[in-house]
């Protein structure tokens, strides 16, 4: 019986140990401007960069109010453009004070010509791929500071 136990021990011990999973970072960065602001999280699994999430807020005007409109037609144009591309999702909400979007990139599903549209260089990379700090420094040189989680 406490051979048994020994052996059920150590098996739990070695599947703990195994299941830590992947290793997640996240690189966050803020950018304020007049009456807007983004927040972007690139999620880093084991060392690769695979997603990006972007939230921005844009504060309505009071003497913008009757552009709501407009705004909302240009917004749903923006999420069919986005529809097109494989593995981005984008939603976005209007309110009265308002309009909130939020855009997932599934980085991996990306080939090399959409990831340059989106800004990724290879300036971004060391050893073919996407590297932490150097996406916080060019996002540094642009006066945007990131902090990694």
């Amino acid at each position: 019986m406490k051979k048994l136990i020994a052996i059920v021990t150590v098996a739990l011990l070695l599947a703990g140990c195994s299941a830590g999973g992947a290793k997640k970072q996240t690189l966050a960065c803020n950018q304020a401007l007049e009456g807007s602001s983004m927040d972007s999280n690139f999620i880093f699994t084991d060392g690769t960069l695979t997603n990006l999430e972007q939230k921005t807020v844009i504060a309505i005007p009071e003497d913008q109010k009757e552009n709501i409109d407009a705004l909302k037609t240009a917004l749903e144009q923006s999420k069919e453009q986005m529809a097109t591309i494989e593995g981005a999702t984008y939603e976005y909400s209007v309110t009265e004070t308002e309009a909130t979007i939020n855009v997932t990139y599934d980085i991996a599903k990306f080939d090399d010509a959409t990831l340059l549209a989106f800004g990724f260089t290879d300036d971004m990379k060391t050893d073919g791929k996407f590297d932490i700090a150097k996406i916080t420094d060019t996002y540094k040189n642009l006066g945007i500071e990131c902090t990694v989680k």
